[in-house]
């Protein structure tokens, strides 16, 4: 496809992002990087936040590690839980989003503190991948998958499709009467 920037995908952790990024990274050529996973492989977190299970990550060394990749890749596709930490040029925004019933088990499945599901079940509904991206980007450089759906293949058809012919944002997903009927 001859891409030049970044692929940002973003997402609730289950909500299937690596998986998309892996899928897209084989159909147009360009690396895969998991900010979360660089960030541990390269040393560049600063703590371990032992409420959330999870690593504190250096973000602004983050930022300089993946701006000298992408000078030497030219394309990546990369997918965090924090797009502020990704440099640009943008080319596309992935919003990779999961019914909250289905995102709730795959969180259980991971072992997730209850407080910790209920954080990122909000931040589904409350369409927070989907404000991530456009806090960067121009709203119609911005796609919403279904990265859950049994049909991952026809999802990241919609990426491609996106890439050739860009067009206006479609807004899929409203999961609030799907969260409301768990409460």
């Amino acid at each position: 496809m001859g891409l030049k920037g970044v692929i940002l995908i973003t997402g609730a952790p289950g909500s299937g992002k690596s998986t998309v990024c892996r899928v897209l990274s084989e159909k147009i050529g360009c690396s895969c990087i998991s900010v979360s996973e660089f960030a541990k492989k390269e040393g560049l977190t600063l703590d371990y936040d032992e409420i959330r299970g999870a690593y504190v990550l250096n973000s602004s060394k983050i930022r300089k590690r993946l701006e000298a990749l992408l000078k030497r890749e030219g394309c990546l596709i990369i997918e965090t839980i924090d797009p502020n930490s990704v440099p640009g040029p943008f080319i596309l925004g992935v919003a990779v989003r999961c019914p909250p019933k289905l995102l709730k088990d795959r969180l259980e499945a991971r072992g997730y503190p209850e407080g910790k599901i209920i954080e990122n079940l909000e931040y589904e509904v409350i369409d927070g991948p989907l404000y991530d991206l456009i806090s960067l980007m121009d709203l119609n450089m911005v796609i919403e998958i279904n990265g859950c759906s049994d049909d991952l293949e026809s999802e990241v058809e919609l990426i491609l499709d996106k890439l050739r012919r860009r067009g206006r944002f479609v807004k899929r997903f409203n999961w609030i009467n799907d969260f409301l009927s768990m409460i």
